[in-house]
């Protein structure tokens, strides 16, 4: 293995979140690593070589693998038994997953003899080196090369890593409410850009507050943020009755009891 401060880093499969990473890392770091793009989703790969002189698409993903210090398995979950079936890896290599629903225990089997095997789940805020990233379990290289892209959260229970996934999965629902706020504005006449300006900034500020929080007063955070029998009390407590938050916990309950376990399966 080399230095960790100078590595060679493979990216099997160059989607959209394997964009934003490479796109954190070359901007967080004083090293410049390396980063070997493997020939499939041409038309990023090409876009990130025009854009970093350090990024080089080889031809095979066998050749992406022979040519790193560090794999990056960045595929699709139904395609990651046959991709890897095809390939070789050495015992030195570390290997960072992606793929959802295939926790660390089942990709070693896949990677043999290569033993260092973690599960990252980077989230988009990482290109901005905002957000959670969880690395299951802790690898020294991973932490390394990763820190500072966003708050590391290492676990070292894979059962634990469904759970994690689960909750992230709340992203599309966050925007969604927040689109229908600014929406309901503009139906109330206020100009779009500005409904948009004062929502936007708004959440801002309250996950400002949130962050800053003790873990143990989060639970205190709405009731602080209204006055009784006032306008913020009076949206919470009627979503409330009408079982809106009961509801999202029941959708996280499906992820981690139905959908995760049959991701691998799912087409």
């Amino acid at each position: 293995m080399r230095d960790n401060r100078l590595m060679r880093i493979g990216i099997l499969g160059v989607g959209a979140i394997a964009v934003n990473v490479i796109d954190a890392i070359q901007s967080s770091t004083n090293s410049t690593h390396t980063f070997y793009l493997s020939p499939r989703s041409t038309h990023r790969a090409d876009a990130l070589v025009s854009k970093y002189a350090n990024c080089t698409k080889l031809e095979t993903n066998q050749a992406v693998i022979d040519a790193s210090d560090i794999v990056v398995l960045s595929v699709l979950p139904k395609q990651v038994d046959e991709v890897l079936s095809q390939l070789n890896f050495r015992p030195d290599h570390v290997v960072a997953s992606f793929i959802a629903g295939r926790p660390p225990s089942e990709i070693t089997k896949l990677v043999s003899p290569a033993t260092k095997v973690a599960q990252l789940i980077p989230l988009p805020p990482i290109e901005l080196h905002k957000g959670p990233l969880l690395i299951c379990p802790p690898i020294s290289e991973l932490a390394q090369v990763f820190s500072g892209l966003g708050e590391l959260v290492e676990l070292n229970d894979e059962n634990q890593i469904k759970i994690f996934s689960a909750g992230s999965a709340t992203m599309s629902t966050y925007f969604t409410l927040q689109n229908e706020i600014i929406d309901w504005f503009t139906k109330q006449g206020i100009e779009f850009d500005l409904a948009a300006k004062y929502v936007t900034s708004l959440n801002e500020g309250l996950g400002a507050i949130a962050a800053k929080t003790a873990p143990s007063e989060l639970k205190h955070l709405p009731v602080a943020h209204e006055t009784p029998g006032g306008l913020n009390e009076s949206v919470r407590t009627n979503l409330e009755k009408a079982k809106w938050p009961a509801k999202v916990s029941e959708q996280l309950d499906y992820l981690i009891n139905v959908f995760i376990p049959g991701l691998k399966n799912k087409k």
